[in-house]
């Protein structure tokens, strides 16, 4: 177990480089998006958006497999262990800043590129690169609407050759901007304040019945709401973002709106980076961090508090 008093952990290292955001700032915005919610981006906008996008940089957030039977053309491939530490107690954290700038590098990533990034999993792996991407300083990012199902189920075309760039000398154009992320010690100090923690994980674990692989401890931070991050997403419409009306509602029917402080949170940060590019991007909330170390990193940390609603084990 971890004593919080020493903790090293890859969202304090990821932090490190934060420490320069421009205060006051708030949330980058986006450059002149192309659809009505800000972040999303629909396959006819990319398509007839080149004019505007004419270097964009499409990213396949999925499994190098997956790639190779078919993709978006031109797309790069970066599935999320790329973007990963491996070399903690518990695995999932994101990876340092510069670990980060030097993958895009490899990719051939040009600085002044706007990015695109889609998966096939409603959005979650591509949110986890958007959220990263703008706390370490490339703000012009945009995720695929419906992703790659809803691209192949419009008859889109496709390709099967591995798209490898030239390295290109990439460096983040903008400072790093830690609003976006909160750290456990900010969770702890914040957990009786007011402010909305959102467990976005599935119920089983979040009351505690299902207990995932690298988590020290089931159950869920004291206080938090649970709002599964899939909700927002439509599963039976090619995996593309709920309309804002609905998630406004099932958020309101959750006690949460838009003048909250909202700390999103999951098992290591990918699920909840899907959230809070929803709350941010879709129904334009102004106050919303994602805690990346999220359930695994708090599990494991000495002294810190667990809620246990059932029994591990309890539900099916």
């Amino acid at each position: 177990m971890v004593r919080s008093g020493t903790l090293i952990t890859g969202v304090a290292l990821l932090l490190a480089g934060c420490r320069d955001a421009v205060p006051g700032t708030g949330h980058p915005a986006l450059d002149e998006p192309l659809s009505k919610t800000k972040g999303l981006i629909a396959p006819t906008d990319l398509i007839a958006g080149q004019a505007s996008l004419p270097h964009a940089f499409v990213i396949d957030a999925r499994t190098m497999e997956a790639y190779r039977k078919g993709h978006i053309p031109g797309a790069v491939q970066l599935w999320r262990d790329a973007l990963t530490r491996h070399d903690l107690p518990y695995p999932g954290m994101a990876a340092a800043r510069d670990t980060v700038r030097h993958l895009l590098d490899s990719l051939g990533l040009q600085a002044d590129q706007p990015v695109v990034v889609y998966d096939d999993r409603g959005g979650c792996d591509a949110a986890r690169i958007w959220w990263l991407l703008n706390v370490y300083g490339h703000r012009h990012v945009q995720l695929l609407d419906g992703g790659w199902l809803r691209w192949t189920a419009e008859g889109r075309p496709t390709d099967t050759a591995v798209v490898v760039l030239p390295a290109s000398g990439y460096r983040f154009p903008h400072v790093p901007d830690s609003t976006w992320v909160a750290t456990l010690e900010e969770v702890e100090r914040v957990r009786t304040g007011g402010v909305v923690l959102l467990d976005t994980r599935s119920e089983e674990e979040h009351t505690g019945a299902v207990l995932k692989q690298g988590a020290l401890r089931p159950g869920t931070i004291p206080g938090s709401v649970h709002y599964d991050w899939g909700n927002a997403v439509d599963f039976d419409k090619n995996q593309c973002m709920k309309d804002a009306d609905v998630l406004r509602d099932q958020l309101s029917s959750l006690g949460v709106g838009p003048e909250d402080t909202v700390i999103t949170f999951c098992h290591s940060g990918v699920r909840s980076a899907h959230t809070a590019f929803m709350l941010t991007q879709v129904l334009g909330f102004k106050h919303v961090r994602n805690y990346g170390g999220s359930w695994t990193e708090w599990s494991h940390a000495a002294g810190m508090p667990v809620e246990v609603k059932v029994a591990h084990g309890d539900l099916p």
